[in-house]
C-alpha cells in the first residue's frame, strides 16, 4: 500500500485500534499492525511516540531479515 500523503504516524493505541478495525477484512494487515504495536519501541525509529509508514516498512524489513537469518 502507498503511504498517506501526510504521514504523521500512529501511536501504539492507534495501531492496535486500526488492527482490530481491519481484522475482519484483511487479517495479514491486522497481524502486521499488531506486530508493530507489540514491538513499538523497536519500530519507532526516531522515538517520537509514533510509527510512520516508513518506520513500519523498515521494521517489517528488519523482521524478515532477522527471521531469515535464524532459519539458516
Amino acid at each position: 500500500p502507498l503511504p498517506p500523503q501526510d504521514d504523521q504516524g500512529l501511536t501504539k493505541d492507534e495501531l492496535t485500534t486500526r488492527a482490530s478495525e481491519v481484522s475482519s477484512s484483511d487479517s495479514k494487515q491486522a497481524d502486521f499492525l499488531n506486530s508493530v504495536a507489540e514491538s513499538f519501541e523497536k519500530a519507532d525509529a526516531n522515538q517520537d511516540g509514533k510509527v510512520t509508514f516508513k518506520e513500519a516498512m523498515e521494521f517489517k524489513k528488519s523482521q524478515q531479515t532477522s527471521s531469515s537469518q535464524t532459519d539458516a
